[in-house]
């Protein structure tokens, strides 16, 4: 979940056929379309590379509603598409009395969901609802907010939005590999 004037960063990794790196990419090579309620959306995107073949998405969102990118590389036959809900500040309209809990890294004691493992920039971390991995609904988009990983573990979107209620924390990375590092993890409005 994103929120109005909070800058969202997503993820996106770009491999060529042979999965190496593509680097160099920009915003201006690539097939855009972005959309706020069904609807072209103005709000300005900017594409950010942070290392070898891994890029940002960034932007502000500007109004309440549901955001759907869908970015696509044909040099490389690449595709990201991101669908996500965006809720106003406390007190906006339309949110009188709505709980947000504001999940961090530091969310049950300072580093407690900072990412351990060889290589933690190589994974990204994704919330989801816990009925909803128990399901079997374990894919990148059935996850309520994700974040990339820094070189150190940290998170590089902080705070991640989302309702109060019971989540699985995983991280998975590129090729597969999946760690749930939180189950049944509840969230409570502070």
């Amino acid at each position: 979940m994103g929120q109005v004037g909070t800058t969202r960063y997503i993820p996106w990794r770009i491999e060529d056929a042979n999965s190496d790196p593509v680097t160099g990419r920009q915003l201006s090579d690539l097939q855009v379309i972005f959309l706020r309620d069904a609807a072209v959306c103005s709000d300005t995107l900017n594409l950010r590379e942070t290392q070898s073949g891994l890029y940002f998405l960034e932007y502000t969102p500007t109004a309440v509603g549901e955001d759907y990118i869908d970015i696509y590389d044909a040099t490389n036959d690449v595709r990201l598409v991101d669908d996500e809900v965006i809720v106003g500040t406390s007190g906006a309209s339309g949110t009188s009395g709505m709980n947000i809990v504001q999940l961090t890294q530091d969310t049950g004691g300072v580093g407690a969901l900072k990412v351990v493992l060889p290589d933690p920039s190589t994974y990204t971390l994704y919330v989801f609802v816990s009925q909803v991995w128990q399901s079997g609904q374990s894919s990148p988009t059935d996850a309520v907010a994700h974040t990339a990983i820094n070189d150190d573990g940290s998170w590089a979107t902080t705070p991640l939005s989302v309702l109060p209620g019971t989540y699985h924390i995983v991280v998975m990375s590129s090729n597969g590999i999946v760690y749930v590092m939180r189950s049944f993890f509840q969230l409570s409005p502070s």
